[in-house]
């Protein structure tokens, strides 16, 4: 909230401006301003006018903070998204091929993240009887989107799809909402998108919030259909190279037989591609000044294997057989065993 002395100052600024406009005019130009930024009008009515609602954005205006810029820039910033091409999506949202087909697109062109944090301003414009057929088509391509996070303030491009589809999904009436969610589940491409819908949707009933997409017995109905499905990628071996691969199976082991999800690491563990696949499902990327590239999760390992065997393991790989593995892949079972030994001892810090 603004204090009165930073409105005051604010004013003054505005007066100084005002100053400079000739007499004759200066009435008019106050009145074109106030009625162009209701934000400045407001301080000269002494009291606070922001955006609370998406309306001075779907209407185009100028004062929304997310449109100001667009009236000034004459060429957009790389790896912007231009008004068109969101309006194209929504256009699209009926045919899921023709959806897909621009999603591919942005892809190509490393901007499907983007597209992904303009959506949720584009709700509005996605007919409700589009909204499958939307977040299907998201979901169908997520698992190529890359994972790099841009900063700490960057919660990761599986928030964005979450934040996307939670708000799809809440066009849909809630007596529909199941019927939708179980077939974007049975036919989505990628396990990774909605076992994360579900999950965490699954976490928010459980604090009580109020903001549910499905009931608590809908959720106990959907919740074996998706654990189906995550069995059926791990037997596919499809669920290997799922970018969610830790969270799958912790909620895999959290949902089902425990004794399954060990079977499945044990299989991994027969070969050495395998054990780098499970090791690169626990590494996050570090910034370029860490020592080592990649920071190991080894605390959520140990919900699922004994680091110290899994250390034995990669000691007993023939040096013919690491050869055979890509340089990523050498470089995941190297990260591994930079810090495991203190990992073992306990500690888990990611400080070197």
């Amino acid at each position: 909230m603004d204090t009165e002395r930073e409105k005051q100052s604010r004013k003054n600024q505005f007066d100084k401006l005002f100053a400079l406009v000739p007499e004759k005019d200066r009435n008019i130009v106050s009145k074109l301003i106030f009625k162009l930024f209701p934000q400045v009008e407001g301080i000269y009515q002494n009291h606070t006018v922001r955006e609370e609602t998406n309306e001075w954005f779907n209407k185009k205006r100028i004062c929304s903070e997310k449109r100001f810029g667009n009236y000034f820039y004459l060429m957009l910033a790389e790896g912007e998204i231009s008004q068109s091409e969101m309006n194209l999506i929504s256009q699209a949202s009926a045919d899921q091929n023709e959806l897909s087909k621009i999603l591919r697109k942005l892809l190509k062109d490393g901007r499907l993240r983007r597209c992904l944090q303009r959506l949720p301003e584009f709700l509005d414009s996605i007919p409700g009887e589009n909204v499958e057929n939307t977040v299907l088509s998201i979901f169908n391509i997520s698992d190529k989107i890359s994972r790099k996070r841009g900063g700490d303030f960057d919660f990761g491009v599986e928030w964005d799809i979450y934040r996307f589809a939670y708000h799809m999904l809440k066009k849909i009436p809630s007596e529909n909402r199941y019927v939708a969610l179980e077939n974007i589940l049975k036919e989505s491409k990628s396990v990774d998108s909605p076992i994360h819908l579900i999950s965490i949707g699954e976490d928010e009933h459980k604090k009580g919030k109020g903001e549910d997409l499905l009931s608590i017995e809908e959720l106990q109905k959907i919740i074996p259909i998706a654990l189906t499905k995550i069995k059926l990628y791990a037997e596919k071996r499809k669920l290997d190279s799922s970018p969610g691969f830790a969270y799958i199976l912790y909620r895999w082991k959290r949902w089902g037989d425990e004794k399954e999800v060990k079977s499945y690491i044990n299989e991994l563990f027969k070969s050495p591609q395998g054990i780098a696949t499970f090791i690169k499902g626990f590494i996050s990327e570090r910034s370029e000044s860490s020592r080592n590239k990649h920071w190991v999760s080894y605390k959520d390992m140990k919900d699922f294997i004994d680091l110290d065997i899994l250390k034995t393991k990669i000691n007993q790989i023939e040096s013919k057989e690491k050869q055979l593995l890509s340089a990523e892949d050498q470089e995941y079972i190297n990260s591994y065993l930079y810090r495991v030994d203190k990992a073992i001892e306990g500690n888990d810090s990611i400080f070197d």
